[in-house]
């Protein structure tokens, strides 16, 4: 199944900012429910809403 690829530029993607909510063990950011959730070791979990896709991009080594 083909399917659609939209472009988004990097500065997009790495500019802004939205209120991260800190715990003391992880930082939590949810933006039109998707969540990231940073733990203290560097550790990230994302949550997707459901029917909703995510693209990861990892920067060069």
């Amino acid at each position: 199944m083909a399917r659609p690829i939209q472009y988004l530029d990097t500065t997009v993607l790495i500019c802004g900012s939205v209120a991260a909510v800190d715990d003391g063990i992880a930082r939590r950011a949810v933006i039109d429910g998707f969540a990231l959730v940073v733990n203290n070791d560097g550790s990230a979990v994302p949550s997707v809403p459901a029917g909703r896709r995510v693209t990861v991009l990892t920067n060069a080594a």
